[in-house]
């Protein structure tokens, strides 16, 4: 994972790699005039270290050939293929009172122009071939989302009062229901929005390739009710290849409790699953509120709930129960000295056994596929070792 660049560097540059076999490295500039970007001589990488010093340069297709430092041969070129290059925002030109660089938005709120709701603040800032995107990380936490940086979307940049005032479509908090009308990214252009170098971009279509991962470009949800949300979006990996629909499904994150009493005895509960279409051995374990953010309170609620039980809680560790398609997390909660403090609360739709079972024979359950859910199982597992109840082993 590349570490995030500093919040004062500003990205100028990605080396393309070596041009010719005298070592003389080809630069992608992000600037309005290319040779511009030989006047900083000193060019940096994300974490502020010095990568390149430039000691000559000419303009040729699609960005800048140049003489560094140090490099001079064409293997030592071709070894800095990808770089990013960075200079220090102080030592850019200072904007117009009606200018400002794409950077200057990172970190800035963000509230709706109607009701001046808080919306978020700008994570990122992002370009797939499409237009300006704004990254937007919500008020309240969650999955981040893409506001389109036109004028119709965002009616107001007041820099100086450091706000944004939007007026997004209908991505987010969408009614209960099924949802047919897509939301995507608008090519319409922000050339009202300039900036001086033109392009004060790290996000250019052919960069995307640094991190890995596929960028979205447009979001819109199918359905979404109390239940479920699916949500489709239209992405691009890492190479170019175009993956539209992707489905995901948005569901809270879970929480799982390990729960043993004074004896070491497992807490499991049986109950019956509709999907499964028959019965099934678990643990204690449900979504967390949207106002929890604690997934130890998420324990300790499911848990009274559940079985009429308290302990001393830890959150061990987090898993995810579908990486592919699913954006949510589990959290693993054990729970240690639980004792029965009160009568379990069932909802109107779940039917309850409670079991106490010996450690090893929770174990034994699970191992045997008496325990079918696969991430109850792993949570299991890695509660009793984290207890030391289990003697859990690798064959070789």
């Amino acid at each position: 994972m590349s570490t995030p660049p500093s919040a004062n560097l500003i990205l100028v540059g990605r080396v393309a790699g070596g041009f010719g076999v005298r070592g003389e490295l080809k630069i992608a500039t992000y600037t309005e005039d290319p040779k511009s970007l030989a006047d900083f001589k000193a060019l940096l990488r994300q974490d502020g270290s010095l990568a390149l010093t430039i000691l000559s340069a000419r303009v040729a297709k699609e960005g800048l050939v140049t003489r560094c430092k140090g490099i001079e041969t064409k293997d030592a070129a071709d070894a800095l293929r990808g770089l990013r290059l960075y200079v220090p925002r102080e030592a850019l030109p200072e904007p117009d009172e009606d200018e400002f660089y794409l950077t200057d938005l990172v970190g800035l709120p963000v509230r709706h122009i109607t009701d001046n709701a808080l919306l978020g603040s700008v994570k990122s800032v992002q370009n797939f071939g499409a237009g300006d995107l704004l990254e937007i990380q919500p008020a309240l936490g969650g999955q981040t989302w893409y506001l389109p940086f036109t004028r119709a979307a965002v009616p107001e940049v007041k820099i100086a009062e450091r706000l944004i005032l939007a007026d997004p479509p209908a991505l987010v908090g969408e009614p209960e229901g099924p949802v047919e009308e897509a939301v995507t990214t608008s090519s319409e252009t922000t050339t009202d929005r300039s900036q001086p170098l033109g392009q004060d971009q790290l996000w250019e279509f052919e960069d995307m390739a640094s991190d890995g991962k596929w960028r979205v470009t447009a979001s819109r949800y199918v359905h979404k009710d109390r239940w479920i949300s699916l949500r489709a979006d239209d992405c691009v990996t890492d190479e170019g290849a175009v993956v539209a629909p992707f489905y995901v499904l948005d569901y809270p994150d879970w929480v799982e409790v390990v729960a043993l009493d004074a004896e070491n005895k497992v807490l499991l509960v049986r109950q019956y699953r509709h999907g499964l279409g028959d019965f099934s051995i678990e643990l204690p374990a449900g979504a967390m509120d949207p106002t929890e953010t604690d997934p130890v309170v998420t324990a300790t609620r499911e848990l009274l709930e559940e079985a009429g039980c308290r302990g001393a809680m830890t959150l061990i560790g987090e898993t995810r129960p579908n990486a592919g398609t699913h954006s949510n997390r589990i959290h693993i909660v054990l729970a240690r000295d639980v004792v029965q403090v009160s009568e379990p609360v069932d909802d109107p739709t779940e039917r309850i056994e409670r079991l106490w079972v010996p450690a090893a024979e929770a174990l034994r359950m699970a191992l045997a596929g008496e325990m079918t859910v696969g991430m109850q199982v792993a949570s299991l597992l890695r509660g009793l070792a984290l207890a030391g109840v289990a003697n859990i082993t690798l064959a070789r």
